[in-house]
């Protein structure tokens, strides 16, 4: 935009840049990306740099043309803290990670062929997370949405080795099996833990032992 006003007879030339800049301080608007009406602050959003933070969210804005991505953001980027290897049992043998899966926040990732399970470790910056509940409740939406019929428990808040923890399960089919997701969400003061097990429905209660071992691990980390 460029705004051209006349002065003692001349015309100034007024970059759109710098009348953006003085709306900006004016309102308290900021960000140079734009996501969709369903963003949150706290959000995990993929862009072209990688796996970005919603930071803000300053409404509708003339600067986004895509009408899917109308909302202007702040990002940052989503660098999860550092955590330390996981000591799994003989049982479960740790996998090499994909290329991505360090930027998406996954630490660790390990099967365990005799349960026909898997779990993934991962995490995120703890300020990154306004609402646990919520981040919980957006996991259980994304396990949900792998699945043909899925059914769900609700979100419930436990403990673990004395540590909030909130766990939800996610029960639906896939190829024509019956799986099972289990999620643990455990906050501490810098990070958001996640644990994310995963296997065939008929043996989840041989996991979710295998799982209360892996909570009293990881609430100690």
């Amino acid at each position: 935009m460029l705004l051209v006003l006349p002065l003692s007879g001349c015309f100034v030339y007024i970059p759109g840049s710098v009348i953006d800049a003085t709306s900006d301080a004016i309102t308290g608007s900021e960000g140079e990306n734009c996501v969709n009406t369903a963003a949150k602050v706290g959000d995990l959003v993929k862009t072209s740099s990688g796996t970005m933070t919603v930071v803000s969210l300053s409404g509708t804005s003339s600067r986004c043309k895509d009408p899917n991505l109308p909302i202007r953001a702040k990002l940052a980027a989503a660098i999860p803290a550092p955590a330390p290897p996981i000591n799994l049992s003989a049982d479960w043998k740790a996998q090499p990670l994909g290329s991505d899966e360090p930027e998406r926040g996954i630490f660790a990732h390990a099967v365990n062929k005799s349960l026909d399970a898997a779990v993934v470790y991962s995490s995120v910056t703890r300020s990154s997370v306004p609402d646990v509940q919520q981040f919980a409740e957006k996991i259980a939406y994304l396990q949900m949405a792998k699945l043909t019929n899925p059914e769900r428990t609700p979100v419930h808040e436990t403990t673990c080795s004395g540590r909030t923890m909130f766990a939800i399960e996610v029960t639906g089919t896939i190829n024509g099996h019956r799986l099972t997701y289990a999620d643990m969400i455990m906050p501490t003061d810098k990070t958001i833990i996640e644990v994310s097990a995963w296997g065939f429905s008929e043996k989840f209660p041989a996991q979710a032992d295998a799982l209360r071992h892996t909570c009293e691990f990881v609430a100690n980390m």
